[in-house]
């Protein structure tokens, strides 16, 4: 919701703002839990109350998996929007370096 607050009024949020609010509907929390779910008896109450306290790994998970989706959702922004320009160059320069380290 408040990110579509920020659309409708034509806000720009802080990276700090941006990210506390866009880790929430990236939903890795709910894979960590579905992950520990999957584990059958192992799981106890506890660790459902630990993952709702917000530990740091899930937080840096939360924050890693947006900021991965940002780029992406980027690069096709820029590749199918703008047909030429020094930014469609620049992610091509880049994926094509990416791909040749791999």
């Amino acid at each position: 919701m408040t990110e579509a607050r920020w659309l409708n009024k034509n806000y720009i949020p802080t990276t700090e703002e941006y990210i506390s609010v866009s880790t929430i509907s990236c939903c890795s929390t709910l894979l960590i839990l579905t992950s520990y779910i999957g584990m059958g008896d192992i799981v106890t109450e506890n660790i459902f109350n630990w993952l709702t306290n917000e530990p740091i790994f899930a937080n840096a998970a939360a924050t890693i998996s947006r900021v991965m989706d940002e780029i992406v959702s980027s690069e096709v922004f820029i590749l199918r929007v703008l047909p030429t320009g020094v930014l469609r160059a620049l992610v091509k320069d880049i994926k094509i370096e990416i791909i040749g380290k791999l």
